[in-house]
């Protein structure tokens, strides 16, 4: 709350700056957000600094756990994947695919056997 009182006190505007900035930082979840599986959000002074930034890793990290997840109930395996893996995830996924359905794929080709995942 103190980091959107800052950036609404910058803007000199009184409750319209409140108003900007709430809307600035709430509107890419709003639009995103429904399609996923996310229920819940709390925000962070990052998601305020960066809504567009932090709405993508959080919608893109969402579908990458699913992913992880299904791997770990399929295997057993419990896989950790790292920022420079996540956001490889992002750059390299196909249109009108997630990056956890890359992630998916990848796994599916590398486990195609017990023995070999």
């Amino acid at each position: 709350m103190r980091r959107i009182a800052e950036l609404a006190h910058a803007e000199k505007t009184g409750a319209r700056g409140l108003t900007r900035v709430m809307e600035r930082a709430v509107i890419p979840f709003e639009k995103r957000l429904p399609s996923t599986t996310i229920r819940k959000l709390s925000y962070t002074e990052d998601m305020i600094d960066n809504p567009q930034d932090s709405c993508t890793d959080l919608v893109t990290g969402g579908t990458i756990q699913l992913a992880v997840d299904a791997l770990k109930e399929k295997t057993g395996v419990d896989l950790v994947i790292s920022p420079a893996a996540k956001r490889w995830l992002q750059e390299h996924m196909e249109d009108g695919k997630t990056p956890g359905d890359l992630l998916t794929s990848k796994l599916d080709r590398a486990c195609s056997t017990p023995s070999t995942c």
